[in-house]
């Protein structure tokens, strides 16, 4: 076998790739950026910081809905601002949840709600407490994981006390195409 020089090619492709890209003029500060300069070259490559908050899984999370102001019967209030990742998770198109006293946690897509899709967190509010700890319903339209299936409420009820807010284990998938997922306070009636 015979090398043939194919130094004609290599300059070709360097003048090709050279404008591809380039910016315009000096690159500009804007205050929030990461730089990397090669030692050989003397171009700077500038990265914008992005801010996007995230889940453990790494995709950007979206408001679902506006924040909502949770009043209990003590007369205390929390906050609670749902999100939604529209990413495939398992079975489940998307993944729902809240944001609530700083903790993010996953209610509908993950877990035991693996075969829901999340469509909207339609509603919440304070449901009667157990004792020392705090209850709040959410209720949210979902479908299943076959693209054919059809579209029901469910009902998600978070506890809170001392330690945090967790989602309760034994209200995922009990309410279902219930009537108590179709309001708070029927939800509250039902869990009385």
């Amino acid at each position: 076998m015979t090398w043939r020089p194919i130094a004609f090619v290599v300059p070709a492709v360097a003048l090709a790739l050279a404008g591809c890209g380039a910016p315009e003029g000096p690159p500009r500060e804007t205050g929030n950026e990461m730089r990397a300069q090669p030692s050989s070259a003397p171009a700077t490559f500038t990265f914008p910081a992005i801010d996007i908050p995230e889940n453990h899984h790494g995709d950007p999370k979206i408001p679902d809905g506006p924040a909502r102001r949770i009043r209990f019967d003590d007369g205390s209030r929390v906050t609670l601002r749902g999100w939604r990742i529209l990413a495939k998770f398992g079975l489940s198109d998307s993944l729902c949840g809240v944001r609530i006293g700083g903790q993010h946690l996953e209610t509908i897509g993950a877990g035991e709600t693996d075969t829901y899709s999340c469509l909207e967190l339609v509603d919440a509010g304070a449901l009667p407490s157990a004792g020392s700890t705090r209850r709040i319903g959410l209720l949210y339209e979902v479908s299943g994981a076959a693209p054919s299936s059809p579209t029901f409420r469910t009902a998600i009820i978070l506890l809170g006390d001392r330690t945090g807010w967790r989602v309760d284990p034994e209200s995922l998938g009990t309410y279902d195409s219930t009537e108590a997922a179709r309001s708070i306070r029927a939800l509250a009636r039902a869990v009385r």
